[in-house]
């Protein structure tokens, strides 16, 4: 996994602050953790968009892929993953308490230290 040298601190502001990197997610993963599911208020949340943007893209087929299971949609995490690269975005998990994981472009940007 690749560490990422030129973030601040993480997106959630009840997460303390930590001087780590945040590290990015691969695309592709091996067993459980590439198999669990989103819900659609976790993946709006974690592109940042409205819950009825989400709810547009699954109806015109167009944002991160799903499936039905009663009256709720989820999405798989690797297809998740797989559908933000083809978007050109990374994601990367906070290495402090919170653990969560966001778009890389959430994180704020800190500038290089002579």
């Amino acid at each position: 996994m690749k560490q990422w040298q030129h973030c601040g601190p993480c997106p959630n502001p009840d997460c303390p602050p930590i001087a780590i990197a945040p590290v990015d997610v691969p695309e592709s993963s091996a067993g459980a953790e590439a198999e669990r599911t989103f819900t659609t208020d976790e993946v709006a949340a974690l592109l940042n968009v409205p819950l009825d943007t989400i709810h547009q893209w699954h109806q015109e087929g167009t944002g991160p892929p799903g499936y039905q299971t009663q009256k709720e949609s989820h999405y798989r995490r690797s297809d998740v993953v797989r559908w933000l690269t083809e978007q050109g975005a990374t994601l990367a998990v906070c290495q402090s308490e919170c653990g969560r994981t966001y778009t890389l472009d959430a994180f704020t940007p800190v500038e290089d230290q002579p």
